[in-house]
């Protein structure tokens, strides 16, 4: 049989210790087969070297399968630091490793090398940990199906801790950052058990993939893919799908077995390059996230599962899964809380061996269970929950009706008429309109001491997502659920409902208030039963259902507290915002909440930027930018910095923001524009400046910019840098202005192109005559491929259109001989140059007068 053990590595510097006791109480070293599988949250090669001598100078007969993850798993516990062993030692089954660095044979010879050295007539199972840098590994994992279709194989792709770090791969044999990783498991006595749980939803109507290549799809119910996306999902959300392509997967069933593909690559011709096969002509729909329904269906499937009869049970879950369910990933966890030997990793994706196929899973939670002694069989799930039916109409509809029809009967009168406008206006002003619920004035009128109803606790309840419901299903349903929505909760609220009051804020945000009579604990039990009841019952529309989660935040006063207490809203909005910020259920209001403290450097930043601009204690340094071909300065970028009152230098990261909300960046932008003027007359050299849409409002920047656009030499060495995504989103206003001052002579640049919209459409009818490529492109090309294709792709189309192109983040000698073959224009980057001060320019330029 199969005996398995874990142990967790805490401290690394007592490894070699903790690795021996553990040794000397289990009996190892006479076993011929030892499987020991490693998670580790460690970064740096040579640590893992270290840990891979410990294991085999203790138990040198052990074959060892490691991967890097930003999380291991250990039965209902996981942890993002530190290491943890599965160690597993077989009684009729026997093991070889394999390690490859690096794929450098086509597919088919690769698998064939893999089938040499690892299976023989007796294996049953493969496990393997990938780097998530190989582009053709489902080709590869087809390839072995073809191969070896009855042999189970299992893993997942290697993840890491943070994205400075590479995911690391490892054998007994050794390390590598790009490559793979096996063990194989061969035995004439080895029963299997894989399972997955999914749980995603499909939201609307299937489609149609009627063009693909393997994963790049052309065409989706005979449309583009791209417009496909931008239909579905609204064009608030596909003008920014490289930002977000990871929310908005595609599912469908392969061979019995369902699966989740996120865009990665939007190509020019609109299609769409996915992160696994998908089949043409096959259904497919947008997969939503339903967080409660995933961690229900999880534990549905996962009670099948005979954790008491296997020997040993693996465990693979993706840390896309992680990053979605958060905290609700420990209930999901739960159903191994009594197997702590249960084992695994947060992958990038996991392998998954069905029907003699393997496929790349995502948002998955998979386990494999293996015995030498016991077959394997499932058990009887248990039944899946069922939602409530809707609820009746409440009786504010019905006194609405009444009240309405009373009124209608003394329409005769002039007085009673005068009530009725009186009352309509009343109501416009108080009321929601499509709830009828007390609005936002309504709310403060009551905080302001209504004799009638004084609030001591207030509660506001934000519906997440809720926008998602419109872009999906439209304004119509939208509306439909905020109605129903508003009935269940007045059907929630005890009657009689003297001490309480509803009201419907906007949008998805609705208030509860509680009297003097209601003490706070019972106040907060009704709030916790209103977010449990949308919970365990969801909301149908039609043939819809929707799901309802809500953010709270709840604030109380003391019951003697009889002034205006409007600060109740104030103070419930601010946990509102913490709850927000930490994706939590309820946040209770108390004055050490981190929003406050984040609103105080807000403004303690905000007097330091009107302060700085008062006694001019801005100033602005200037970074060279390159030629690409012989590397001289041809033009310089002018970079605002700012003293505090220690003299320190502030980072513009750390007041920008604050100042474009505090409008004080137009003040910020004329001095840049000031600066740039004086240097450009003093040089002769051409000097950038960033603007933004504020700056095209502003009338003093307005009449600052056409004044020095009326001198001709300077205009025309002067380039103003837009951000892609205002460039975007205020197409027609900067359109404008480029009109404007390319009649000036001046130049028009599209700033940190590729890190919003991207919308290459927009680009071409801009008039830009430059395009800086963004730096977090630039600055990983030379290890990411998948970055590199896309900067190819910027930089061809930018040619095409008669645009130079600029690379920002230049920070190593590599970078600058990539973007030279990329044919990239001009270069700017610390490697080259960090900005410098006036003085420190003029030597440069002195330099480069006696180079050239």
């Amino acid at each position: 049989m199969i005996k398995t053990y874990t142990l967790e590595i805490e401290n690394h510097s007592h490894l070699s210790s903790d690795f021996q006791n553990f040794c000397e109480q289990h009996p190892l070293s006479d076993c011929s087969s030892v499987l020991i599988q490693v998670f580790t949250c460690l970064t740096q090669i040579e640590e893992i070297a270290a840990l891979i001598q410990t294991i085999t100078s203790y138990l040198p007969k052990a074959k060892i399968l490691g991967t890097s993850t930003g999380a291991w798993i250990a039965g209902q516990r996981y942890h993002d630091q530190h290491t943890l062993l599965q160690i597993c030692s077989f009684e009729f089954s026997t093991l070889k490793t394999l390690l490859i660095p690096k794929i450098e044979l086509d597919i088919p010879d690769l698998a064939q090398t893999i089938n040499q050295h690892l299976f023989d007539e007796h294996t049953q199972l493969m496990l393997l940990f990938a780097s998530p840098r190989i582009p053709n590994a489902g080709l590869l994992l087809d390839r072995l199906c073809q191969l070896m279709p009855d042999i189970t194989l299992a893993g997942g792709f290697s993840s890491q801790s943070t994205t400075q770090h590479s995911s690391l791969q490892f054998t007994e044999q050794g390390i590598t950052e790009q490559g793979l990783a096996f063990v194989s498991i061969s035995s004439p006595k080895l029963y299997l058990l894989n399972r997955y749980a999914f749980g995603w939803k499909g939201v609307g109507k299937q489609l149609t993939l009627t063009s693909v290549e393997y994963n790049r799809v052309f065409t989706i119910d005979h449309q583009p893919a791209q417009d496909i996306y931008m239909k579905y999902l609204g064009a608030e959300v596909g003008a920014c799908l490289a930002t977000t392509m990871s929310d908005f997967p595609l599912f469908q069933v392969q061979n019995g077995v369902t699966l989740s593909r996120s865009p990665r690559i939007f190509h020019e011709d609109g299609s769409i390059t996915f992160d696994g096969k998908l089949l043409e002509n096959s259904k497919v729909q947008f997969a939503f996230a339903d967080l409660p329904n995933i961690s229900k269906e999880s534990r549905y499937l996962l009670s099948q599962l005979p954790l008491e009869q296997a020997e040993a049970t693996f465990i693979y879950s993706c840390a896309g899964r992680l990053d979605y369910l958060k905290e609700s990933i420990q209930s999901e966890l739960e159903i191994f809380s009594d197997y702590p030997c249960a084992a695994g990793f947060f992958s990038y994706g996991e392998f998954f061996h069905h029907n003699q196929s393997t496929h790349i899973l995502g948002h998955t939670l998979t386990c494999l269970l293996m015995s030498e002694s016991t077959p394997l069989t499932t058990h009887e799930a248990v039944d899946k929950w069922k939602p409530k039916t809707n609820l009746q109409q409440s009786g504010l509809y019905h006194l609405l009706r009444t009240t309405s029809e009373e009124l209608d009967q003394l329409n005769s009168s002039l007085q009673v008429e005068i009530k009725r406008q009186t009352q309509t206006i009343y109501d416009q002003l108080y009321y929601h309109k499509l709830t009828k619920l007390p609005n936002r004035h309504r709310l403060l009128q009551d905080l302001r001491y209504n004799h009638d109803f004084f609030p001591r606790h207030l509660a506001i309840l934000d519906i997440l997502s809720f926008s998602a419901v419109n872009d999906f299903y439209g304004i119509d349903t939208g509306d439909q659920v905020l109605i129903h929505v508003a009935e269940r909760l007045q059907h929630l609220i005890p009657e009689p409902n003297n001490d309480y009051r509803i009201y419907h804020l906007t949008g998805g945000q609705y208030a509860v208030a509680a009297n003097n009579n209601i003490i706070e604990a019972a106040f907060t039990d009704l709030i916790t039963l209103i977010q449990d009841n949308f919970k365990h019952a969801d909301v149908q529309i039609g043939q819809n259902r929707f799901s309802i989660q809500y953010c709270t935040g709840i604030s109380s006063r003391p019951s003697k507290w009889h002034e205006n207490a409007t600060s109740l809203l104030t103070r419930a909005d601010k946990a509102l915002k913490q709850a927000r910020k930490d994706h939590t259920n309820i946040v209770f209001y108390h004055k050490d909440l981190p929003i406050l403290q984040e609103i105080e450097r807000n403004q303690i930043m905000t007097q330091t930027v009107k302060r700085a601009i008062q006694h001019d204690q801005l100033w602005v340094q200037f970074q060279p930018i390159y030629s690409a071909k012989d590397n001289s300065i041809c033009h310089f970028e002018c970079l605002i910095r700012l003293f505090d009152e220690n003299k320190k230098v502030i980072s513009p990261n750390d007041f920008i923001h604050v100042a474009k909300k505090a409008n004080l960046y137009p003040d910020i932008t004329q001095k840049v524009l000031t600066e740039a003027v004086r240097m450009i007359q003093k040089t002769s050299y051409t000097f950038s400046v960033n603007i933004c849409a504020f700056d095209f409002v502003d009338p003093n920047t307005v009449s600052l910019i056409d004044q020095i656009l009326q001198d001709r030499f300077v205009s025309e060495r002067l380039i103003f840098e837009v951000v892609e995504t205002e460039s975007m989103g205020d197409y027609e206003l900067v359109r404008s202005f480029q009109k404007r001052i390319t009649q000036a002579g001046a130049c028009l640049a599209v700033d940190d192109f590729g890190s919003g919209y991207s919308n290459y459409a927009h680009l071409a009818h801009l008039g830009a005559q430059q395009l800086k490529i963004d730096g977090s492109l630039i600055k990983v090309c030379h290890y990411d491929p998948l970055m590199l294709n896309i900067v190819q792709s910027i930089v061809t189309f930018a040619k095409h259109i008669g645009v130079k192109t600029v690379a920002e983040f230049v920070c190593c000698a590599e970078l600058v001989k990539i973007c030279q073959q990329l044919q990239i224009d001009y270069l700017q980057g610390f490697y080259l140059s960090p900005p410098v001060t006036e003085n420190e320019l003029l030597q440069l330029l002195s330099q480069q007068a006696q180079q050239f």
